[in-house]
């Protein structure tokens, strides 16, 4: 996972899932993702007021693990 000091920079979620899955997930699903998980893995992302943002670096991390959790690929 990256850290504060990463010059990579943050981004809104919907525009890195929207660019890594080539489509964009409602507002609902990146809720889920953030406070339920999915599979059991906590999407990593910090809260700026109200806008959501992460790397995409830690997103294509996230998708990793939990495909590695699920067995398969998304």
């Amino acid at each position: 996972m990256s850290t504060l000091l990463s010059r990579e920079p943050l981004e809104s979620v919907y525009a890195v899932a929207a660019r890594v899955l080539r489509k964009r997930p409602s507002p609902q699903v990146i809720h889920r993702w953030r406070r339920k998980g999915l599979r059991g893995i906590k999407l990593p992302a910090r809260s700026f007021g109200s806008v959501c943002r992460i790397t995409e670096s830690e997103f294509r991390e996230w998708i990793d693990r939990v495909s590695e959790a699920a067995g398969d690929g998304l």
